[in-house]
């Protein structure tokens, strides 16, 4: 937390304005690997940059993603599943606690919300693999996953209650082959993303 809050010094914040600080990514879900960096949420008070949505600051091997507690209210009642993600976070992985931010569900929220974030992931899944970035683009295909298996359990308990649901997938597909090519990649991850929305989460909704 010392580390987190020179960096948010650094950049014009005030402690005062600190809010909500939260464990984002990978340490997260319990899926660290090498690669792995240090991923943050800090909500604050005083916005320090108020034309963009949010505020990233890239410092070593931390990552801050900085955000107004307006524009926080504002994803969660557009039900953004990144900022779900936060709200649901565990205690024992908020750094900083503040500030109790509200959430009401609402299912065609919800369900457009789980669409557009997974079907964004996959495209940026094939935008990496042609880049060549194959750990992203494999990341993502993991992240199209584990959005719809969150909103899942959304639905069915009205929180996020396991976070290393898609760990699984996560396992195997870094294990796998890059020269097994594209298309069995979104043949295969693609597929379990699309059938887990199609078939469950359509289905409980």
């Amino acid at each position: 937390m010392d580390i987190i809050l020179q960096i948010l010094r650094d950049n014009e914040y005030n402690d005062n304005d600190i809010l909500n600080v939260y464990i984002a990514g990978s340490r997260l879900y319990g899926n660290i690997t090498n690669q792995s960096d240090y991923d943050y949420v800090v909500i604050v008070n005083n916005y320090t940059y108020p034309n963009n949505y949010n505020h990233n600051i890239r410092h070593g091997d931390v990552d801050l993603t900085v955000i107004s507690v307006e524009d926080m209210n504002k994803s969660l009642k557009e039900h953004n599943l990144q900022r779900l993600i936060n709200i649901f976070t565990p205690p024992e992985y908020i750094l900083y606690h503040n500030m109790i931010l509200r959430f009401q569900l609402d299912l065609s929220r919800l369900r457009s919300a789980v669409s557009e974030i997974s079907n964004k992931c996959l495209h940026h899944a094939k935008v990496s693999w042609k880049t060549g970035d194959y750990y992203k683009a494999k990341k993502h295909f993991i992240h199209s996953i584990r959005y719809v298996e969150f909103g899942i359990q959304i639905v069915k308990f009205n929180t996020i209650c396991d976070l290393t649901v898609s760990n699984k997938y996560t396992n195997e597909i870094m294990m796998e082959d890059d020269e097994l090519g594209w298309l069995y990649y979104h043949n295969k991850y693609g597929k379990i993303a699309k059938d887990l929305y199609k078939m469950v989460f359509l289905n409980l909704l």
